[in-house]
């Protein structure tokens, strides 16, 4: 069994793609260079640095949806606050990406044009006060995730089919 066969038997257990490939593209520059030094094997500062976070443990978190929104709602509890009343706006739109085809998720959305296009669902919260706009609250979807309902499934859910 080589390297790669059994490291990727260990990737499944992480969930960020990102990390996945980082660390595939780190296994296949040591196998290439013979050699588990980073200051070695790594192109450039910012590529040492990458492995580096990656290996021992300062790599902390990257933002998800949770996070902004939970951040987002911090933020705006304490600027609401101050206000007797406030007019909450709720706005679903969609996050086009014509040309991208490898990111996670990637659903499908429609373009200005109503055509069929690559992109991510949103539902926003914006709270306006005194001729201002914050940003309460933001959710990212997508039509490719396996917790996402859609209108057929509802349909069936009603007719008691599903």
């Amino acid at each position: 069994m080589n390297l790669i066969s059994y490291v990727n038997g260990l990737l499944w257990c992480f969930k960020d793609k990102r990390i996945i490939k980082n660390l595939e593209q780190l296994i296949h520059k040591i196998m290439e260079n013979k050699t588990i030094r980073l200051f070695t094997i790594a192109d450039d500062k910012k590529e040492y640095n990458r492995y580096k976070s990656l290996l021992d443990g300062s790599l902390k978190s990257v933002l998800d949806n949770n996070k902004i929104s939970q951040a987002l709602r911090d933020n705006s509890a304490e600027i609401m606050s101050k206000h007797k009343q406030i007019t909450l706006i709720h706005d679903p739109c969609d996050i086009r990406k014509e040309y991208s085809q490898q990111l996670e998720n990637l659903g499908k959305v429609l373009d200005l044009n109503k055509n069929v296009i690559n992109g991510y669902y949103t539902f926003n919260t914006v709270a306006v006060d005194n001729k201002r706009l914050h940003l309460v609250d933001t959710k990212v979807y997508s039509n490719r995730e396996a917790k996402f309902v859609s209108q057929e499934e509802i349909k069936l859910y009603h007719k008691g089919s599903l």
